[in-house]
């Protein structure tokens, strides 16, 4: 027997890692079973041959909203299948189904059994400010209907010139497009595609295919804020899923170990620990439960274990956390990432919690060292707002009596670090970490 190779782990408790991933499908959703009886609804008119409907579903990051989709959506492409054979498609090369390309076919006659799956991911799209607009949307369902070599440029077109062409497109392909657009509350303010889509055919733009749209989202209040004639025509039925609660999260994490670890590598214990840790940081999100078993199992291996503990358990998401802080980071602007190195100096060399004009004076010296210009103490003020909200920074009043006044003081949140801090700068692109050696009192 060779030497043992310095990637192995000591011991091996996971037996099919991909039950922890993302894009897992499990033969059965559980704990769901309301929203898939109202999914189901929405989409039976499709396996019947009839026009498909408009649906809006919204609930927190985790709890169930895309895989139930894509869940029911596999079912209802396996079983047109078996009613009608070849005239399925399920294609789309971001399409939550299959990466197989769409050919142009006819719409049939009578009873129209013919489907294309299309999902984009709203947040993903290029564009240039925070947010993604209709335009990003409709070109990059433009490019889903073309090979590589004939997609469109994300830039330099007319908005009604990029909407004829998906249309068209649209026609060429013919039979029911049903659209899945995840985290559809990434387009804004701008909403035109989400009228347009369902409005389509109504409107005469194409004749030879229906089109069904399904928004999902994270934000509760974006479906509030769309425009009465887009919640007319998109929001024709909406299905809410709630957090997961504890229980139902050990139910989670019981069908996947029983797939992907070995038995007896788990208690009941340790998964009720890990439900209850999800359920407390991310209020009841599967996919926070399932990335702490994941890690937990390879905190066991990597320490030569047979059981995942609860210690080990705890540890995995204390692990999560840290990871999840340092992309918070990452995700600030430079002023924002300037302000907790200074923070974080501040902490190093025993000076928080530490007033707003002090810790400007120790900014404006780190932001010259990045070769770039402060901001004034307003605007700076306007920032430190914004990451005591994002639970990045602490503020605390202090009243010092009538000679000391009222003013603030700042220091970084319990969960934070200088460590992170410096961890997360140092994996940016836009700016340097600076080390401060003196910080006066302002």
């Amino acid at each position: 027997m060779g030497e043992k190779s310095v990637f192995d782990s000591q011991t091996n408790i996971i037996t099919d890692a991909v039950v922890f991933e993302e894009d897992y499908t499990p033969d059965e959703i559980y704990c769901r079973d309301e929203m898939k009886t109202e999914y189901v609804q929405i989409l039976r008119p499709i396996y019947k041959g009839r026009p498909p409907k408009n649906a809006f579903l919204y609930g927190d990051t985790g709890v169930g909203k895309t895989a139930v989709t894509k869940f029911l959506l596999e079912k209802l492409a396996d079983d047109l299948e078996k009613k009608h054979g070849e005239q399925t498609i399920t294609a789309n090369n971001l399409s939550i189904l299959s990466s197989e390309f769409p050919e142009p076919h006819t719409v049939a006659s009578g009873e129209n059994a013919d489907l294309t799956v299309v999902q984009l991911n709203c947040q993903n799209l290029p564009t240039k400010g925070e947010k993604g607009t209709s335009y990003q949307v409709a070109v990059a369902l433009v490019n889903q209907f073309l090979s590589e070599e004939d997609e469109l440029s994300t830039t330099g077109h007319a908005p009604q010139a990029i909407y004829n062409r998906l249309y068209k497109e649209i026609d060429r392909l013919g039979g029911t497009i049903l659209i899945i657009l995840d985290e559809v509350d990434a387009i804004g303010d701008d909403d035109t595609v989400l009228y347009e889509l369902p409005r389509s055919r109504a409107d005469g733009k194409i004749s030879e295919a229906r089109i069904g749209v399904i928004g999902i989202s994270n934000d509760y209040t974006f479906q509030q804020n769309l425009s009465p004639k887009v919640q007319d025509s998109l929001c024709e039925r909406e299905i809410r899923f709630p957090a997961y609660g504890a229980d139902q999260l050990a139910t989670i994490l019981r069908e996947r170990v029983d797939v992907g670890l070995i038995e007896g590598s788990y208690s009941e214990s340790s998964l009720a620990i890990i439900a209850a840790l999800a359920r407390r940081d991310s209020s009841g999100s599967a996919r926070k439960a399932i990335d702490i078993l994941q890690k937990a199992a390879e905190i066991a291996e990597d320490r030569g274990k047979e059981e995942i503990t609860e210690a080990f358990a705890r540890e995995a998401f204390e692990e999560i956390r840290k990871d999840e802080l340092i992309e918070d980071i990452k995700q600030q602007d430079a002023h924002k990432l300037n302000a907790l190195n200074a923070l974080a100096e501040a902490h190093r060399l025993d000076k928080v919690p530490i007033r707003k004009k002090t810790l400007h004076s120790t900014y404006s010296k780190i932001v010259e060292d990045n070769g770039n210009k402060p901001i004034a103490v307003r605007s700076f003020h306007n920032h430190l707002n914004r990451l005591v909200m994002f639970g990045l920074v602490n503020e605390v009043t202090e009243n010092r009596g009538k000679g000391g006044g009222r003013y603030n003081v700042y220091e970084l949140s319990q969960e934070m670090t200088p460590q992170a801090v410096n961890k997360a700068i140092n994996e940016t692109d836009d700016i340097s970490w600076v080390d401060v050696t003196y910080i006066k009192d302002v």
